[in-house]
């Protein structure tokens, strides 16, 4: 199984509140230098993404470059890129202010498991 690291020092996930972590808007990459999981994952599965391509930018639909398992080709004869279903899933846990990040965790496991991605966070501070 491949592996995708999840830097729990540098994410940002929720809105705002308690189920939030990092600074600033949730983005690939924000200009407080936080990034969302799938800002975190795009490097890895495409190592020609870099943080320039990644700051400001919303969903891996909204790249320029085709990244493996979270975006792929609109045919419109544009050469458009669109998230992918599992790049909605991710968002959608990633974003959701109900749950804590323990939980989002473990959901964003569950959802990247059956494409043979499993998920490793580093950086977490010990729990009381």
């Amino acid at each position: 199984m491949n592996k995708l690291i999840l830097d729990y020092s540098k994410w940002r996930c929720g809105k705002d509140g308690e189920n939030s972590l990092g600074e600033g808007s949730t983005l690939l990459l924000n200009d407080e230098g936080f990034f969302c999981c799938l800002g975190l994952f795009s490097p890895q599965l495409n190592p020609d993404i870099t943080e320039a391509e990644l700051i400001g930018t919303g969903e891996p639909g909204d790249l320029a470059t085709l990244v493996p398992l979270l975006n792929q080709e609109w045919d419109d004869g544009e050469n458009d890129l669109v998230s992918t279903g599992l790049s909605e899933a991710a968002i959608e846990i990633n974003d959701d202010d109900q749950s804590t990040p323990e939980k989002k965790i473990a959901q964003l496991k569950e959802l990247f498991a059956p494409v043979g991605y499993e998920i490793e966070v580093i950086n977490q501070p010990k729990t009381v």
